[in-house]
């Protein structure tokens, strides 16, 4: 099966043997990824994901849309390294900055910063230079200058790593702007904003190109519009689940290739496990969610966890016994879907095909 395929599902909600649906190909590679972290013992959260219970069943819940999902199994909810949580925690979060990309008032700006690297240089070597550096950038006197200039009221940052087998790792920040002022100097904005950055990179003993190691792009009046034609809340939210281009791979498309015995694949998935362990995906500027009137941040692990509404369905309670080896199988995603096509009934007769103790209460 095609890496793409196997990641990003199909284009339909057709449950098939040949075109597996998009959630079940994310908890199949989920499995992919326990094994290859377990097999190597290495230590990390996601191992557990779904394992734990919170009592002594796992309630499958049809909410009032028609989608399924499992309420009582405990989640990681690491957005780097488990498809299943990435893909939860990264679509609560594009839907807050949809909202205010469309309702703040603001012009978004969009900046793109990366540095050189070569395929020799570490991950954590690179995101240690790449972070140290924003962070110095966003700090003291000139900084305070440059967002007052600017009206600059907000903004936020995505990391998105990549890795290619001829330049090897690629981290890049995407930081979206939200500025109070839609005629500013786009040129001025970036030249100040690369001069500051690359000085800073060299500080850390790194090199980031005054022509090459900053992109940007302003909005217009259209922010719909500007958000379909830039892809900004997928570019700041779904870095790590996007395919790779221009020959790069994206980290589950590493996880892919890894699960199929590519040792290259192995050994980098492996070295971004542990480089990105304690960082932050995305990261919001001091006050700038309630200038954008969008409340508390939420941590990953709570927008992983599914909660249940007050017009959701019971399906079906399934055991713990019973539970153990749904999992064991890999069935958890293709139980979702016969649980959204045929109710109650469809999930105990594919349970009384699959599993040695079908009875259900």
């Amino acid at each position: 099966m095609p890496v793409e395929e196997f990641i990003l599902g199909n284009t339909t909600n057709k449950v098939s043997a040949i075109s597996p649906s998009r959630r079940t190909a994310r908890y199949k590679l989920l499995d992919v990824i326990k094994g290859l972290i377990g097999n190597y013992g290495m230590r990390h959260r996601v191992l557990g994901c779904m394992h734990m219970l919170h009592s002594n069943s796992v309630d499958i819940m049809r909410k009032s849309s028609g989608q399924a999902y499992y309420s009582g199994a405990s989640v990681c909810g690491s957005v780097w390294v488990c498809p299943v949580c990435a893909s939860r925690i990264t679509l609560s979060r594009r839907d807050e900055l949809e909202q205010a990309l469309r309702v703040s008032g603001f012009t978004p700006v969009m900046v793109t910063v990366t540095l050189q690297h070569y395929k020799s240089d570490h991950l954590n070597v690179l995101l240690s230079a790449l972070n140290g550096s924003l962070r110095k950038l966003k700090a003291g006197r000139w900084w305070k200058g440059f967002t007052s200039r600017y009206g600059i009221m907000a903004h936020v940052s995505g990391l998105e790593i990549v890795y290619s087998l001829q330049h090897g790792w690629h981290p890049h920040k995407h930081i979206l702007f939200f500025v109070d002022n839609g005629e500013i100097d786009i040129n001025a904005f970036k030249d100040e904003l690369t001069e500051r950055y690359t000085g800073l990179i060299r500080e850390s003993g790194m090199y980031a190109s005054e022509y090459h190691s900053i992109d940007v792009s302003i909005g217009d009046d259209d922010i719909s519009g500007y958000v379909a034609k830039w892809g900004l809340t997928d570019e700041v939210t779904r870095s790590n689940i996007k395919r790779g281009k221009d020959g790069s791979y994206s980290p589950f498309e590493l996880a892919e290739l890894a699960g199929n015995g590519e040792r290259w694949a192995v050994m980098a998935f492996r070295e971004y496990v542990e480089s990105t362990s304690g960082k932050r995906q995305m990261t919001w500027s001091h006050g700038g969610r309630k200038v954008l009137g969008l409340g508390r941040d939420k941590s990953d692990k709570e927008l992983a966890e599914e909660r249940k509404q007050s017009d959701d369905e019971l399906i079906i309670s399934i055991d713990r016994k019973q539970w153990n080896q749904i999992m064991r199988l890999g069935l958890q995603g293709e139980l979702l879907d016969v649980a959204e096509d045929g109710g109650t009934g469809a999930v105990i007769l594919f349970l009384s095909g699959v599993l040695s103790y079908p009875d259900t209460s």
